[in-house]
């Protein structure tokens, strides 16, 4: 089996790829953290539901996430392959970052 080799272009894309959607997944849950968990962490358990309807993260959980997350996953794979089989002096960075969203993906 013959590998094709990527040029230097096609590894900055595919890091630049990763580093875009885990800055758009981090931002979105930092968002939620900050932002909408606050105006239902406090109530008492039987409002809790209607909170979280009201505050949109019942439907991002449907709509935002199952979309954003396998995408990460996806490319953090690609970026292990490809770092692993790279030359460049960051590599041992690259294969670290893209093990630890490799790592993040499967836990969560």
């Amino acid at each position: 089996m013959t590998t094709i080799p990527i040029t230097r272009t096609g590894r900055t894309v595919w890091l630049f790829l990763l580093v875009v959607f885990v800055g758009v997944q981090f931002g979105a849950g930092l968002y939620e953290k900050l932002v909408v968990v606050p105006q239902w962490a406090g109530l008492p358990g039987e409002l809790v539901v209607g909170e979280i309807e009201a505050s949109g993260m019942k439907v991002a959980g449907r709509v935002f996430w199952p979309f954003v997350s396998p995408v990460v996953a996806a490319l953090a794979i690609v970026n292990l392959v490809v770092a692993w089989r790279s030359q460049t002096p960051n590599r041992r960075w690259w294969i670290a970052g893209a093990a630890l969203m490799c790592a993040y993906a499967l836990f969560s």
